[in-house]
C-alpha cells in the first residue's frame, strides 16, 4: 500500500483538480481497527502483521480501483475516494468499508471477528489536505466513542465541541491552582430519628465567568485528561477536614459519616491506596476523622475483576466501607456482592423515580432492599423530589412491619456548600432558644409525622443494626 507521503501527494493533486472538474470532490476515509492491541498482546506481533495484510487485501477488493488506500501507521488506514458528493454517498462508502469486516479473519488457523471504526470527511471547497485528514480522524474517534464498529461523518460542530473541551481542560487546570473548586455536602438523615447521620461530598466549580458549575459540566473532561486524579484527592482531603471539624463539635453518638466518590480513573492508579491513606492522616494522629465510605462504579469491576478485588481489599484494610454506585443498571451482577468487599448498595435513581407510580420499579426496589438486609448491607435508594408535589408519594412498605425487616432509613436533602475553615454550625446541632419549627424554616431538621414525608433527593436505608 502507499505510505503517508504518497497518500498526501495524491490528496493534494485531487484537491487541486476538485475545483475544475464538477463531481470530482474527494472524500477522506480514516479507519482504525477496534481492539487491535488484543491481537498483538494475545497472539503476537506476527499475527498482528498477518491481520493487517488481510485487511489491506480486503480493502483493495472491496473498494474501487481508482481509490487510494494507504496505511498511516499501526492499525490505521486512510482511503482517498473521488466523486463522493453528499451525506448519502458518504454513508454508502462507509458501509462498503465496514463490509470488509463482515466475515471473520483467519489468524493462526483460528477464526476471529474483527471490526473497525470509520470516520469520513467530505471536501467543502475550502479545507486543505491536512484538514480533511484531521476531520476524518476526529469522526473516527467519535465512532469509537459511540460503540465502535460504525461509521461517522465529520460534523463541524463536533470540532467546536473538541475545541470547547480543550478550553475546559485548560481552565480546569487553572481552577485547581487558584482554588476555584468547591465541595458541597448532601446531608443524609435517619428517617426514624430524623437526625443527620452523614454527608456525601460533591464537587462544584466556581467558574470566574460561568458561575457555579455542576459535575456534569466538567467531570467528563477531568476523566479524559486525568485531572480527575488530583481533583479527587483535593475533594477527599477537604471533605475529610470539614467533616472532622463538624464532628469535633458534636456528641459522640452524633458523629457524621462521610461518603466520597472514586472514579474509575482514580481506582486504576496504583497510588490510590496511598492517596486515601495520606488523606486520612492529613490532620494528624490526634484528630479523629469521620467514618468513610468510598463509592465506586461497576465499570471498574468489569475491566479487570481480579485486579479490582485486590485494589478494593487494600482500601478496606484502611478501615473504610465501599459502596456500589448505581446498582441495578448496566452490567450489574449479584456476584459482586460475594466477590468484592462491598458494604453499601446504591440503587440507581431511574428505579426509584417511579416509586408510587410504577409497580415494576417498586418491586425492584423492594427486592434490592430485602437483598441488602438479608446480606447485612446498607442500601441507598436515590431519588429526586417530585416537582409536581410538595412531598414524595407515601410508601408504607418502607416501614417495619410492612413486609420488610425493621431497619432505620435516611433521607438525602439538597447539597449545601461548606468549606474548610468556615464556621458552619454542625448539621443538626442544637441552638438555645430556637424551636424545632424555626430550625426547619432555616433549612435544618424538618419535623414530619411520617418518614416518607421527608423531602430530599433520596432515601438511604442502612440495614445493619444501628
Amino acid at each position: 500500500l502507499p505510505n503517508r507521503l504518497r497518500f498526501l501527494d495524491r490528496l493534494e493533486a485531487a484537491l487541486a483538480t476538485a475545483g475544475r472538474r464538477r463531481g470530482e470532490a474527494p472524500a477522506v476515509v480514516f479507519l482504525d481497527l477496534d481492539r487491535f492491541k488484543l491481537v498483538n498482546d494475545g497472539l503476537g506481533h506476527e499475527a498482528g502483521d498477518d491481520l493487517l495484510a488481510q485487511v489491506s487485501a480486503r480493502l483493495r477488493a472491496g473498494l474501487r480501483p481508482v481509490d487510494t488506500i494507504a496505511r498511516f501507521g499501526g492499525d490505521e488506514f486512510v482511503v482517498l475516494c473521488g466523486g463522493i458528493v453528499g451525506a448519502d454517498a458518504a454513508a454508502a462508502l462507509g458501509e462498503r468499508v465496514l463490509a470488509c469486516f463482515a466475515a471473520p479473519y483467519v489468524i493462526g488457523g483460528e477464526k476471529f471477528a474483527v471490526s473497525a471504526s470509520v470516520g469520513i470527511a467530505l471536501f467543502d471547497g475550502i479545507a486543505s489536505g491536512s484538514d480533511l485528514i484531521r476531520h476524518a480522524d476526529e469522526a473516527m474517534y467519535r465512532a469509537k466513542g459511540r460503540g465502535r464498529n460504525r461509521v461517522e461523518l465529520f460534523d463541524a460542530t463536533a470540532g467546536d465541541d473538541a475545541l470547547l473541551r480543550m478550553h475546559t481542560e485548560t481552565a480546569l487546570r487553572r481552577a485547581l491552582e487558584v482554588d476555584e473548586l468547591r465541595v458541597h455536602y448532601q446531608p443524609i438523615f435517619d428517617l426514624e430519628t430524623r437526625r443527620p447521620v452523614g454527608v456525601e461530598a460533591l464537587v462544584r466549580w466556581q467558574h470566574p465567568t460561568g458561575g457555579l458549575l455542576l459535575p456534569g459540566d466538567f467531570i467528563g473532561v477531568a476523566e479524559d485528561s486525568g485531572l480527575i486524579v488530583p481533583i479527587g484527592d483535593w475533594v477527599l482531603r477537604h471533605a475529610w477536614r470539614q467533616v472532622a471539624a463538624w464532628n469535633a463539635r458534636r456528641a459522640d453518638d452524633e458523629q457524621l459519616g462521610l461518603s466520597v466518590n472514586l472514579s474509575t480513573r482514580q481506582l486504576a492508579e496504583s497510588s490510590v491506596v496511598t492517596m486515601v491513606q495520606e488523606a486520612l492522616a492529613s490532620e494528624g494522629p490526634d484528630v479523629q476523622g469521620p467514618p468513610l465510605t468510598l463509592e465506586v462504579t461497576e465499570t471498574f469491576m468489569l475491566r479487570d475483576p481480579e485486579a479490582a478485588a485486590l485494589r478494593l481489599a487494600e482500601l478496606c484494610e484502611l478501615g473504610l466501607d465501599l459502596a456500589i454506585d448505581d446498582f441495578g443498571t448496566g452490567f450489574s451482577s449479584l456476584s459482586y456482592l460475594r466477590r468484592f468487599p462491598v458494604s453499601v448498595l446504591k440503587i440507581d435513581r431511574s428505579f426509584v423515580a417511579g416509586l408510587g407510580e410504577s409497580v415494576e420499579d417498586e418491586a425492584i426496589v423492594r427486592a434490592v432492599l430485602q437483598l441488602g438486609r438479608t446480606l447485612g448491607l446498607q442500601v441507598v435508594a436515590e431519588r429526586r423530589r417530585d416537582r409536581r408535589s410538595a412531598r414524595p408519594p407515601p410508601l408504607p412498605w418502607l416501614h417495619a412491619g410492612a413486609g420488610l425487616p425493621p431497619g432505620p432509613a435516611a433521607v438525602r436533602r439538597r447539597p449545601r456548600p461548606g468549606r474548610p475553615g468556615t464556621h458552619h454550625r454542625p448539621l443538626g446541632a442544637r441552638r438555645t432558644g430556637v424551636s424545632a419549627d424555626r430550625r426547619a424554616d432555616h433549612g435544618h431538621l424538618r419535623r414530619t409525622t411520617a418518614p416518607q414525608q421527608c423531602c430530599g433527593r433520596g432515601w438511604r436505608v442502612p440495614t445493619r443494626a444501628p
